[in-house]
């Protein structure tokens, strides 16, 4: 019995000595992995303006600390043959944002002369950053900066996301705060790497606590179930996941429907400058011949106004005009009309059109009309026809272009009608 007692005790005590050796052992990891976090809070970012012009170093501890300070950073969107994006979800060992889903890796270029701008290029120093963040965090050995896309854009001066959302920008101004104590403030640059393979991800728990591979769908899921950092970057990824890796984008559809899109833009292209020539091109000075004979008035019952008297004229008109030099690679047609122009006590303007004509391109453009009625009756309202001595006869065209412009033009020449001072009382 005593012997049962000690062993019972013996075991009692190894498991207790077993749990205490294995809590110290977590204990200790913990602090190195914290102590491996504050080491990498003194490594030294680049503080930018919001042009991106790098301005001095500063430490990861002082650029995120209460105050942060706008430095460059980068965001790394990682995409699978089946165009499914990966997410990592920060460890919870992380100074700042930890435990938050993000996108697949974002840190900060630092004050090298690799990661700055070698060759005096700010792209390459980003990927180079961007390369060496892959392989720790991710552990990447051998991705290709070739296949590293800066999605394509200018610089946005605004200081909040919501003003670059929806826009495809290679750069972006992101401020938030992990808590009060921590935050960020990045000018951020995108990139897309396509075709990824998933074999070559091994991640790092002192950074990522675990990985996700997800659609679209699935994403809209998280982001609407889960807190996650940059959720506004992930928000327009999720507008752009389709045409960042699209794996149908060398078919022979894609290539007809690229090929149809550009010659629908240059054919838009074209007749917009086509569009231009017809305010550019000033049209020819087209000689006109009018006269008209035997002018008569009559005064007639105007039933439209309570039986009052007006004044309806007839004249035989003729118009000689030679149209061809109007008719250029841009015109289609012209629409003629003969107008009589004359004052009157009450107006000062008064317009009369007696005749007019669509002239078509191809039809023959040699006006010749002799003593011609009119088309239409030549009426005043009231009795201002009579014994006028200024009615002025003008031909004038409207130019209807293929594209362009709908020009109004005038024949060089007029005839002036004087009215008889009696009135007709035959028939017209």
């Amino acid at each position: 019995m005593i012997v049962l007692i000690c062993s019972h005790v013996t075991k009692q005590s190894l498991c207790a000595l077993s749990s205490v050796s294995s809590a110290h052992n977590q204990a200790t990891q913990n602090h190195d992995v914290h102590d491996n976090q504050l080491k990498y809070m003194e490594e030294n970012c680049i503080v930018v303006d919001t042009n991106d012009k790098p301005i001095r170093p500063i430490t990861k501890r002082d650029g995120h600390f209460r105050d942060p300070v706008l430095h460059r950073a980068f965001s790394v969107f990682l995409f699978t043959k089946c165009s499914r994006m990966i997410l990592q979800k920060r460890s919870v060992h992380k100074i700042t944002f930890p435990s938050l889903w993000t996108n697949s890796c974002c840190s900060h270029p630092l004050w090298t002369v690799n990661e700055m701008a070698p060759d005096g290029d700010s792209s390459l120093g980003v990927c180079n950053a961007a390369k060496r963040k892959l392989k720790h965090e991710l552990g990447i050995e051998d991705i290709d900066i070739a296949s590293m896309n800066l999605v394509v854009g200018v610089v946005d001066n605004a200081s909040k996301a919501s003003n670059w959302l929806g826009s495809v920008m290679r750069r972006f101004i992101y401020k938030a705060m992990s808590d009060s104590e921590w935050g960020e403030y990045e000018l951020d640059y995108v990139i897309v790497v396509p075709d990824f393979d998933m074999d070559k991800v091994n991640i790092n728990t002192e950074e990522v606590e675990q990985i996700a591979v997800v659609d679209r769908e699935k994403l809209k899921q998280m982001l609407a179930s889960l807190r996650f950092g940059q959720m506004c970057m992930l928000k327009w990824c999720l507008g752009h996941q389709s045409t960042a890796t699209n794996p149908e984008m060398h078919t022979i559809w894609s290539r007809a429907n690229a090929i149809f899109a550009f010659m629908i833009s240059a054919l838009s292209a074209m007749a917009f400058c086509v569009f231009l020539t017809s305010f550019l091109q000033a049209g020819p000075v087209v000689p006109v011949q009018l006269s008209a004979s035997n002018v008569r008035v009559k005064s007639v019952s105007d039933y439209s106004a309570n039986g009052a008297r007006s004044d309806v004229a007839m004249a035989y008109l003729s118009i000689d005009a030679d149209l061809t030099p109007i008719f250029n690679w841009n015109v289609k047609q012209l629409f003629l009309y003969l107008v009589a122009e004359y004052s009157s006590p009450s107006n000062p303007v008064n317009q009369v059109v007696l005749w007019d004509k669509i002239v078509m391109r191809g039809d023959l453009s040699s006006l010749h009309e002799e003593n011609s009625w009119p088309k239409y009756y030549f009426m005043d309202d009231g009795s201002n026809l009579l014994n006028h001595p200024n009615v002025t006869l003008v031909l004038r065209w409207n130019v209807l272009p293929n594209i362009g412009y709908l020009g109004l033009a005038q024949g060089n020449g007029q005839h002036i009608m004087k009215f008889p001072s009696t009135y007709y009382t035959g028939r017209f």
